[in-house]
């Protein structure tokens, strides 16, 4: 070998962007953008220690994920989102929404899950994104529409809610 790049893998990663999706989950108060904040500034502090080469971390929110899902309403597979998807090496969720797997709010980012599920991604889902993923392991990737409870909280509400 002549010592190029090619001969050692050090030379081959350092060739090798990788791409790293963060969706936050985080509501819109100051003290959900701090906890986003820390979320972020850790995965950005992992990486910089334990991958030294080129990455690249883009920041969607949970509702904004249209751009990675390969498949639209009518069931027809779109090319660009589909090799989006495929060039992710991770993905980190946090949140401190309550997002239910059955809520429409929530409908992208269980998708995404579920392809995720599919295709073995790598995935991080903490807090209520755990339990989305945990609903798209046991549901197979099926998802219903389950109505609001009172209209006055159409993600459930509280048992005392409820029973009111």
């Amino acid at each position: 070998g002549g010592g190029g790049d090619c001969d050692s893998p050090v030379g081959i990663w350092k060739r090798w962007t990788m791409q790293i999706l963060v969706i936050d989950c985080f509501g819109k108060g100051a003290d959900s953008r701090e906890r986003f904040q820390i979320f972020f500034g850790g995965i950005q502090s992992a990486f910089a220690e334990l991958w030294p080469f080129d990455k690249n971390i883009v920041v969607c929110k949970y509702d904004g994920l249209g751009e990675f899902l390969f498949q639209n309403e009518s069931g027809l597979v779109r090319v660009e989102p589909l090799q989006r998807f495929d060039k992710l090496d991770f993905i980190m969720i946090d949140g401190d929404l309550p997002l239910r797997p059955w809520a429409h709010q929530s409908s992208q980012l269980y998708k995404l899950l579920v392809m995720c599920i599919q295709t073995g991604k790598s995935v991080l889902a903490c807090s209520s994104a755990a339990a989305l993923a945990l609903c798209a392991i046991n549901n197979r990737g099926q998802r219903e529409e389950i109505p609001p409870l009172i209209p006055l909280f159409p993600e459930g509400g509280t048992k005392g809610d409820v029973k009111g």
